[in-house]
């Protein structure tokens, strides 16, 4: 059985392992729609790890199949890998590496 965990984006940071309090938003106790309305994006572990160990969250970029654009989404039940871009949805290899996340990314691009 997979464990189930989540990181949050707070705008301009990521928190990994959340818990309850320390001034976060976002407890066990609330949904992920009440975390949106404050402006925090949770993304969920998927229940894999890539090729050098990094645990694989939803919103994930990664390495694999010949590209390094894909990022990995929840499509038709399962948890996918798409193309940047383009509406191409692969199943997750074996081997696959994490190359950052799209809201790290996206806050680079804004400096």
């Amino acid at each position: 059985m997979r464990i189930i965990k989540f990181r949050a984006w707070y705008g301009e940071r990521m928190e990994y392992d959340l818990e309850e309090g320390e001034g976060r938003w976002f407890s066990v106790n609330d949904t992920i729609a009440e975390a949106q309305k404050h402006g925090i994006i949770i993304m969920e572990y998927i229940g894999l790890k890539d090729k050098n160990g990094e645990e694989a969250y939803h919103k994930d970029k990664v390495s694999a199949l010949g590209y390094s654009n894909w990022i990995i989404e929840w499509h038709n039940n399962g948890w996918k890998l798409k193309q940047e871009d383009i509406e191409n949805y692969q199943e997750i290899p074996d081997s696959f590496i994490i190359i950052g996340n799209i809201y790290e990314e996206f806050l680079e691009k804004e400096k």
